[in-house]
């Protein structure tokens, strides 16, 4: 049977399409809006991540130079606090010692090029520890030491590369200064290189 567009029976079929649309988009909006932590946690947790393979890929590439070309290499950090931005440069040993901080300031060991900004170190994250008690060291032995000192190298803020794939161990901490900790890590002189990763939550580096 034939019913006419203005048909009560028609406007009550469009009005529950209507009201079914309505239910619909506003499911929707609170998935969104309870999704929003989820998402932050895992945008956070993978803009860490980024910024440790970013580190650890540097040291890298600054260990290949090093035997490639049979020279000492080192690789300085620089915080820009007035951009926010931090830089990294490598210095090339000039007088077989090294690269050291003294021979980089008298100008014997030299830059290899100009200062390069990190893309994901900086702004979210940032070399440092997350607030709160500090976190136990990698080997499980006490608790990290020295808040205001998150790049490590022997006793120097230095990561260093020889010609015979040496290196001078040390540690980056980096974090995103709530929960999340990770740390580029140089264990032996071999140039062993490994990232840690540390929740709050579980307290342990994996």
């Amino acid at each position: 049977m034939y019913r006419s567009p203005s048909s009560p029976s028609s406007r009550r079929d469009r009005a529950f399409t209507v009201l079914d649309l309505l239910t619909t988009l506003a499911v929707l909006g609170l998935l969104v809006v309870f999704s929003i932590p989820s998402l932050r946690k895992i945008h956070d947790g993978l803009e860490l991540q980024l910024a440790a393979e970013e580190v650890a890929g540097i040291m890298r590439q600054a260990r290949q130079y090093a035997v490639v070309h049979n020279v000492h290499v080192g690789i300085k950090f620089h915080h820009d606090r007035d951009t926010g931005f931090v830089y990294m440069q490598v210095y090339r040993d000039g007088d077989g010692d090294g690269v050291r901080n003294s021979d980089i300031e008298t100008g014997e060991d030299l830059p290899l090029a100009a200062a390069q900004p990190l893309t994901h170190v900086g702004q979210r994250v940032r070399f440092g520890f997350p607030d709160g008690p500090m976190p136990r060291t990698i080997s499980g032995r006490g608790h990290i030491a020295r808040r205001g000192d998150p790049i490590r190298f022997s006793r120097s803020d230095i990561a260093s590369f020889g010609p015979m794939n040496t290196a001078t161990p040390g540690t980056v901490y980096l974090t995103d200064g709530t929960l999340r900790m990770a740390a580029v890590r140089i264990s032996s002189r071999n140039g062993r290189l490994r990232i840690y990763n540390w929740n709050r939550g579980s307290g342990v580096w994996r």
